[in-house]
């Protein structure tokens, strides 16, 4: 789904020659004549194919002859089961795997919808960034460097965004999908890196949004900006569906930017939206989930971890693993060396905020409080995973 230049496209649709699933399925005798016979025992031991095939018709629930290609467990358990070791195990699976792939390319492909959006993007940068620091992989975050730089390339112009390319083509002035999950994929990618320019491109995409989007009376965004074209009603919705709303996300971002930068008419921007849709929310809090997990980290307790460190000092790394070891979605973090002038200026305490000893040294802030600064990994996993707070 992504493209040469690094963006990803829209959709893929599930049929091809009028069949849906067909680009995908394999008949077992299409398997015989492509792999060599142990691979094919272990292709069925593992993918869990058979002669009958494992694909129902939709309409009638009968089998078909025909077979996906599935995992119903952990790669290691496979292991475990077929007495392999597990790179054993995946080393032959990526041989198979090369095989089949090269044969399905030679079939008629689906239509793919290549649309490029700047709030699927936006989307996937949020997946890939937080991807990258589960898994510890680095292919994952180049995907979401690449697909940032696709969106300010080619969707960016003059501190705005638009909405949709293809083939060259922008079209769409951008909505407030479009910059809240694009902020939003540049807050995770700033988690991931700590490289404070994605939280300056963050903060100067979300003052464009307020100053566009903003209803200062009401609270809350619109969906289309102030001096786009007019249309008969502007909406502000948070319902959140399949995909989140724009405003819940949005009200995400204002409290983390507000915690990450000290920034306290950011939180009331944020208190604002809040209320501006908290009779609606109360009256059916499951059409609001992604608002709620927002609210959840407003509520906390929720705490900014400055890590004080030299840029190239190893125990920085050994701080950000520990942390990351572990789920703290109530937790930000920032790296702070002394040298990011924009930063310093933007949050006047950071200067305080020094190496000690000339260690790494981190300055924890939770709910109305600063914790002493400490080099102990161990202490600061001992104040933030405290759950003692109106959020517990």
């Amino acid at each position: 789904m992504r493209s040469p230049e690094g963006g990803f496209y829209s959709a893929e649709d599930a049929d091809s020659e009028g069949v849906e699933g067909k680009f995908y399925l394999w008949f077992h005798q299409e398997l015989e004549e492509i792999l060599e016979p142990e691979e094919l025992k272990l292709v069925e031991g593992v993918y869990h194919i058979t002669r009958e095939g494992n694909f129902q018709e939709e309409s009638t629930g009968l089998l078909t002859g025909q077979n996906i290609l599935h995992l119903e467990e952990p790669l290691e358990n496979t292991a475990i089961r077929l007495e392999m070791e597990p790179p054993e195990l995946e080393d032959k699976l990526e041989v198979i795997r090369a095989k089949l792939f090269r044969v399905r390319e030679g079939r008629v492909h689906p239509h793919k919808d290549d649309k490029i959006l700047t709030d699927w993007n936006g989307l996937m940068l949020v997946a890939l960034a937080r991807a990258s620091q589960v898994f510890s992989k680095n292919e994952y975050l180049d995907a979401a460097r690449r697909s940032l730089d696709f969106i300010m390339n080619h969707l960016h112009h003059e501190g705005r965004l638009w909405h949709r390319y293809r083939e060259g083509e922008v079209k769409v002035e951008g909505n407030l999908d479009d910059y809240s999950f694009l902020i939003w994929g540049l807050l995770e990618l700033h988690q991931s890196t700590l490289n404070s320019n994605y939280l300056k491109m963050a903060l100067e995409l979300n003052q464009t949004l307020m100053d566009y989007f903003l209803d200062r009376e009401g609270g809350g965004f619109y969906f289309t900006a102030r001096d786009a074209e007019k249309v008969l009603v502007r909406k502000k919705e948070a319902y959140d569906a399949a995909i989140p709303s724009g405003n819940s996300v949005a009200y995400l971002n204002l409290l983390r930017l507000a915690t990450l930068l000290e920034d306290q008419e950011l939180r009331r921007t944020a208190m604002h939206l809040e209320m501006a849709f908290a009779s609606i929310i109360k009256g059916a809090p499951t059409g609001f989930t992604m608002f709620l997990s927002a609210l959840q980290f407003r509520l906390g307790p929720s705490f900014n971890v400055v890590i004080s460190s030299r840029e190239d000092d190893p125990g920085t790394r050994n701080m950000l693993d520990g942390l990351r070891g572990r789920y703290l979605p109530q937790v930000t973090l920032l790296q702070y060396s002394g040298d990011e002038d924009w930063l310093k200026n933007k949050v006047e305490a950071l200067a305080s905020k020094i190496p000690l000893e000339g260690m790494v040294t981190a300055y924890v802030c939770g709910p109305g409080t600063c914790y002493p600064p400490t080099h102990d990994l161990e202490e600061v996993i001992r104040v933030v995973e405290r759950v003692d707070g109106p959020g517990s």
